[in-house]
């Protein structure tokens, strides 16, 4: 799931300090904010580029025209020129927090682009400059952040940084709603953003669980281990048990459709790893040793966990479904696998 970042980060163009303007700016101000206002961004865009390139202007001026100038260019989805316009603004102790904000909404860009180094680089430039992050922006932070390393690959660390940012609401919820709401967000922009980082969570875990590859470790004897091939079906369901998690706390912030598909598909993992392992052909040296009937019996009794845990995710699902009122195709399948089974 991609996230909108746009329809997310705040982006309101900032008004300029009319005491501290030249009159020439003035002009050029006012009728670059009633373009943006407008939604004409092109000439809201060029109108702050004007002024920003004015020999008269303020240090503080420039740089808030140069912002401007950046998220019309933004909001006129010109991604790489936005940037241009953001990386031209000079730190400067009057404008520190625009110098902050800047690279927040350069990560907002870079998220557009898919460039998620950027977007990692950027975040951490947001909450390394100026003030300290409020509650609700640390929280942003580590989910954001998380996402963009889940993008990457780097699927350990962002189970790190999404486990923190779970941990941050799950224990200061209130503070952050309240937080959030001073800088005009909304109750349901911080439950999607948690949404977004649940369901990237819940996929660390699951492509983690997956690239556990089942093995048949053998002894010194050269005989099958079946104890081994337990443990390592017990860690991959470690992980899928923990995307499942995942998945039920996206029905607390009300993306149902999204944790039922997940629930579904991880009960159809289990199913099919059992499947496959159970219907895999016999070792050589098993048959060599006709061993077949006992090997098949050890066989079975390691997997059946994983077809309860099929049976016990696919019944979640439909329990959950009931208790939320809701049905889609997902709760569907999920009773037709369980005639299945």
């Amino acid at each position: 799931m991609l996230f909108n970042i746009s329809a997310f980060c705040q982006d309101k163009a900032v008004e300029h300090r009319s005491g501290k303007t030249v009159s020439a700016n003035k002009k050029i101000f006012k009728d670059a904010i009633s373009y943006f206002n407008k939604e004409n961004y092109e000439e809201a865009a060029s109108s702050f580029i004007e002024a920003s390139e004015s020999s008269n202007i303020t240090k503080e001026e420039k740089a808030i025209a140069l912002f401007n100038a950046g998220l019309s260019l933004e909001r006129d989805k010109k991604y790489k020129k936005a940037i241009e316009q953001y990386n031209l603004i000079a730190i400067d102790g009057n404008v520190m927090q625009l110098y902050k904000d800047t690279y927040y909404r350069i990560s907002s860009c870079c998220h557009e682009l898919k460039d998620w180094a950027c977007v990692i680089a950027s975040l951490e430039n947001w909450k390394n400059y100026g003030q300290p992050l409020s509650l609700s922006e640390e929280f942003e932070y580590r989910t954001r952040k998380g996402t963009a390393l889940y993008e990457l690959g780097l699927y350990s660390e962002a189970i790190e940084y999404l486990s923190s940012a779970l941990k941050v609401i799950n224990t200061k919820k209130t503070f952050i709603y309240e937080d959030a709401k001073k800088k005009n967000f909304d109750k349901n922009k911080i439950d999607l953003l948690m949404v977004w980082g649940l369901e990237e969570l819940a996929n660390s875990y699951k492509i983690t669980g997956d690239n556990i590859k089942i093995t048949y470790a053998q002894d010194p004897e050269d005989k099958i281990n079946i104890e081994s091939l337990s443990r390592l079906l017990e860690l991959k369901a470690y992980y899928y048990i923990k995307a499942q998690d995942s998945y039920l706390m996206m029905l607390e912030y009300g993306d149902s459709y999204s944790a039922s598909k997940g629930l579904y598909l991880l009960g159809q993992l289990y199913n099919n790893i059992y499947r496959t392992l159970l219907e895999s052909d016999t070792p050589s040296n098993i048959k060599k040793l006709k061993l077949e009937k006992d090997y098949k019996e050890k066989l079975r009794t390691s997997l059946d966990p994983l077809l309860k845990k099929a049976k016990t995710t696919y019944n979640k699902n439909i329990e959950l479904s009931k208790k939320h009122n809701f049905n889609n195709e997902w709760i569907e399948r999920s009773k037709k696998a369980i005639k299945d089974l």
